[in-house]
């Protein structure tokens, strides 16, 4: 059961994580990444909505990690733990008339421990 602290002190993560065998193959950078998508769950999930979305820029910027590296944690997460983390659609946002995309591409996340 996922628990919300709401004082931005901590965040609760199941311990068993550390034994998940994909968990175990990550990188620290991807373990970083996934301990910052938990803890971002956490702040923009509710009751009404599962998931979350972040730009790989967004992402580079909260973790200081590099946008390269960022890429190559949500592959890692596609190959060993897509059963913990659902990385859903691509999107760009378009405008009124339906014409031009933005610049700025988002990823959905919904956290599954």
């Amino acid at each position: 059961m996922k628990q919300r602290s709401g004082n931005g002190n901590y965040f609760p993560f199941p311990r068993s994580i550390f034994k998940h065998e994909g968990f175990k193959k990550l990188s620290t950078s991807a373990r970083l990444l996934f301990f910052y998508l938990l803890e971002a769950e956490h702040q923009y999930t509710g009751e009404k909505v599962g998931y979350f979305f972040r730009s790989n820029d967004d992402l580079s910027s909260d973790t200081g990690l590099s946008n390269k590296t960022i890429i190559e944690a949500k592959k890692e997460f596609k190959e060993h733990i897509s059963d913990l983390i659902d990385m859903g659609w691509v999107h760009w946002w378009v405008d009124d008339k339906r014409v031009k995309k933005s610049k700025k591409k988002v990823t959905s996340f919904t956290i599954k421990v």
